[in-house]
């Protein structure tokens, strides 16, 4: 199934996870029963392979906030659909996910950030899936 959403709706999509971002507690990764982190590791080490320093979980989330803000700049031409665009993450579970790819100043390749949006009694969460080249 294709998934067409308008610039509107990509700029929307953007706007609210780095809203997410602005306050703790409303961006977080997905997660393994045991509570560590799915994705992040690994793509840490693939990171790591296109740039020429030490990348830590921080490191890592300020990253995919400098992603986000280069997608808002022009989203239609970054999205990219993903292949199963539902999210089976429990954290999102049946969630549109969103991914986009842009050229990041720091790394040899392009990178890749998927995520959900995810609407509580608090606000709009963003619920990371992947960043990676």
């Amino acid at each position: 199934m294709q998934f067409y959403p308008t610039e509107e709706r990509l700029k929307s999509v953007l706007r609210a996870a780095l809203d997410a971002f602005e306050e703790p507690g409303r961006y977080d990764a997905v997660r393994n029963q045991d509570g560590s982190y799915i994705h992040i590791n690994r793509d840490i080490g693939k990171l790591e392979n296109y740039c020429d320093f030490h990348i830590s979980v921080k490191v890592y989330w300020d990253i995919i906030y400098e992603c986000l803000e280069t997608a808002i700049v022009s989203p239609k031409k970054s999205y990219r659909q993903p292949k199963d665009y539902i999210c089976s993450h429990e954290e999102a579970l049946d969630k549109i996910m969103w991914a986009f790819e842009v050229q990041h100043e720091n790394f040899s390749k392009n990178l890749y950030v998927k995520f959900c949006i995810v609407e509580s009694t608090n606000g709009e969460h963003y619920v990371h899936i992947d960043c990676h080249p």
